[in-house]
């Protein structure tokens, strides 16, 4: 007998074993369909917040350039959280813009830990933003780093610093998109 099926046997045994279990432990099903992933998002303003947090990308020093970001509450009084998500080519790019300064999302240096800034738009790969679909959102890749937008250590406290740290599976990395007017 495989291994996988004597584990599954065993389980589905013990379970039946359970008070009130019944006929019913053995109608669940053995495998589970993997949450489908958010389209992608169009063109328009956003929420972007944190999935671990459930805080809000934002740019404290609102109007400064080279203004580092954070994570805020994604209501007032906190920093302006709203962006612009603006698709370039290929398909699943974006540049994102504060609505506020009108300053592109942008990482300054490639490495691992570098906060995400706010600069003037211009035709730059370290502006370029490809959403990789995930749960409820995405992943956010530098084009110009290869590294995803992150909040540091993970953390959900407000006023943690975004920034870019290399593609895994923490949930810091995920963002989800929320229309905003």
């Amino acid at each position: 007998m495989a291994r996988s099926t004597v584990v599954i046997s065993a389980l589905l045994a013990a379970q039946a074993a359970l008070p009130g279990a019944g006929a019913h432990a053995r109608e669940l099903p053995l495998t589970a369909a993997a949450p489908a992933a958010a389209p992608l998002p169009p063109k328009g303003i956003y929420l972007l917040g944190n999935y671990n947090s459930g805080l809000c990308l934002s740019v404290p020093d609102r109007l400064a350039e080279g203004a580092k970001t954070a994570q805020t509450p994604c209501s007032a009084p906190a920093p302006d959280p709203r962006w612009t998500l603006t698709p370039v080519a290929p398909a699943g790019n974006y540049t994102i813009t504060n609505v506020v300064s009108k300053k592109c999302l942008a990482v300054p240096a490639p490495p691992a830990g570098a906060p995400a800034i706010q600069q003037t738009c211009g035709n730059y790969a370290s502006q370029v933003w490809t959403l990789l679909p995930e749960g409820p959102g995405g992943r956010l890749r530098n084009l110009a780093s290869k590294l995803n937008l992150s909040v540091a250590g993970a953390s959900r406290a407000p006023g943690a610093p975004v920034i870019q740290t290399p593609p895994s599976s923490d949930p810091s990395q995920v963002w989800t998109f929320r229309p905003a007017a």
